[in-house]
């Protein structure tokens, strides 16, 4: 159970202190008058995880009032927090209007003087320890007691709503900023869209091994290599590849310091080389840059070398990030069986070649979306590491809001 530290002018309680703890229920579905469109909102967990906002604006079903007088479900006012308690433990939503919610709740009615933007960010920042109350063998669950006696700090109304205006003016700016990356990962997969469309009319296909002059994957084993020195080479993981472009995603980054002459030198990467994921998440498309050049990959990365006099490398790797190159990879990838290419198979993977201005244009386009796109993940990551250390400042009492 989480333990509170004294922090002055705060006491501790339990949530039942300042919220009821609210269950839900469903209505029957074989009976077609407790469901109607657009009467009372109804939630599902899934309707909160999906949502990128502080509040929940929506939901997928909603009942009608037999449906919410035929059942266990409860309406719950405006401002109550939306907390999920089952499966998904302790994700939670501020309500914007009258809400009811399944039974994969214990939600929070704030009681006088209390904030439900305070506690929705308590529950935020204590889920991992709310999480851990769970018990269950087909799925996890927290239920109405425990959640009452869920330990939260008392603190004064003026103190909790300043806490909860802090936060909330840093999760607007995340809703901002998430809204911005949307369009720009829609404008892309849209113009990709048109270039495909384009060059399948005015080119052939070929397969990736007519293009390259090597193909191979990381060598295993290389735990006994990492080393904390930032000066040394990178070891590239699935994880430091991205679905959302063709650059890396550069945290997290493990260095490596092979042995002169080690069999692993066979993969130290080149500018333009195409990196191509191989087993449990397929089809994971890279293309090193001047910043990862000497890089290394390890066993669960292929590595495509292309011939630059025959082909644009960034062009053909955004065409195995697009739509027809994933698809090849979903055909490939026998859902029965374990995930996992080999290089063969990588090799005849097919991708369409025009002509060399139009290569180099459609790719000089989309780097340039590409940078958009990691600029603005940059910016996100900075709002969300200035959140996480605002979310732990204020809510342990370390930073004092002025009242």
């Amino acid at each position: 159970m989480l333990e509170l530290t004294k922090v002055t002018g705060w006491a501790i309680g339990k949530l039942a202190d300042v919220a009821n703890v609210v269950s839900g229920g469903t209505p029957s579905r074989s009976i077609p008058e407790y469901w109607s469109p657009d009467i009372i909102p109804w939630a599902t967990p899934t309707d909160i995880t999906r949502c990128h906002s502080v509040y929940l604006t929506e939901t997928a079903e909603a009942i009608s009032e037999k449906g919410l007088k035929h059942s266990s479900a409860n309406l719950l006012p405006a401002g109550s927090v939306l907390m999920t308690s089952r499966a998904t433990l302790g994700s939670s939503k501020i309500a914007l209007r009258p809400t009811c919610t399944n039974q994969g709740f214990k939600s929070l009615v704030p009681k006088a003087e209390n904030s439900g933007l305070f506690l929705k960010y308590w529950m935020e920042f204590t889920k991992s320890h709310y999480a851990n109350l769970g018990t269950g063998t087909t799925f996890m669950e927290v239920n109405k007691r425990d959640t009452e006696n869920f330990p939260v700090y008392l603190i004064p109304e003026v103190e909790q709503k300043r806490i909860a205006e802090v936060l909330v003016t840093v999760d607007e700016q995340i809703e901002i900023t998430l809204a911005q990356l949307d369009k720009i990962r829609i404008l892309k997969r849209a113009i990709y869209k048109d270039f495909l469309d384009e060059i399948e009319n005015e080119a052939a296909q070929v397969e990736l091994s007519s293009l390259s002059s090597f193909i191979t994957s990381g060598p295993r084993g290389w735990a006994q290599f990492y080393t904390l020195n930032d000066t040394f080479p990178a070891f590239l993981r699935i994880g430091n590849l991205t679905r959302e472009h063709i650059n890396f995603r550069a945290s997290e980054l493990i260095r490596v310091a092979p042995p002169l002459g080690h069999e692993g030198g066979r993969t130290l990467l080149k500018k333009d080389d195409i990196l191509i994921s191989i087993t449990a998440d397929l089809g994971v498309i890279a293309c090193v840059d001047e910043n990862f050049e000497g890089s290394y990959i390890n066993q669960h990365i292929a590595m495509v070398r292309l011939d630059p006099a025959k082909v644009n490398p960034r062009f053909i790797a955004h065409q195995l990030w697009g739509s027809e190159g994933q698809n090849q990879f979903k055909a490939l990838n026998d859902s029965g069986a374990k995930a996992g290419l080999n290089l063969p198979t990588i090799g005849r993977l097919k991708v369409w070649v025009p002509k060399r201005a139009r290569q180099d244009y459609i790719s000089e386009t989309l780097d340039g979306l590409d940078t958009n796109i990691s600029e603005v993940e940059r910016e996100m990551r900075k709002l969300k590491s200035l959140k996480a250390s605002l979310v732990s400042d204020l809510l342990t009492g370390k930073t004092r809001v002025p009242c």
